[in-house]
């Protein structure tokens, strides 16, 4: 099951305008120098970039401060492999932790670790 969110491409006779395309392109560049801005300043003051700081986020927001790795992974809109090297770091990090005794039928669960709820809360404000 892929993460990425599905875009309809249109069809030839649906195609944009010259000036929606210009739009478009306008609100693509908006975006990504947006993103940038925030990843630099969230490194900068907490030592985090923002897939860090979202994936923390989404699990802080869970029931129990717990997700399943697949619906952490379509929620953060990255792929199963880039979440699995993310979580490896935020537990490298001491940020969040898996079990380590996993059943294969079950799914794969992390969670935040208890007292860094309140930095990733305190990083909102």
């Amino acid at each position: 099951m892929s993460t990425a969110t599905a875009v309809k491409i249109p069809s030839g006779e649906e195609a944009l305008s010259e000036g929606e395309v210009r739009a478009w392109r306008g609100l693509l560049r908006a975006h990504a120098c947006l993103a940038k801005r925030l990843d630099a300043e969230l490194e900068q003051a907490h030592g985090l970039p923002m897939t860090s700081y979202e994936v923390l986020h989404h699990l802080e927001d869970a029931s129990g401060g717990r997700m399943r790795m697949c619906d952490l992974a379509e929620r953060a809109q990255l792929s199963r492999s880039g979440l699995t090297r993310l979580v490896d770091r935020l537990e490298r990090d001491g940020l969040l932790a898996r079990p380590r005794r996993r059943v294969p039928q079950l799914p794969a669960v992390i969670g935040v670790i208890c007292g860094h709820e309140a930095a990733v809360r305190a990083d909102i404000e």
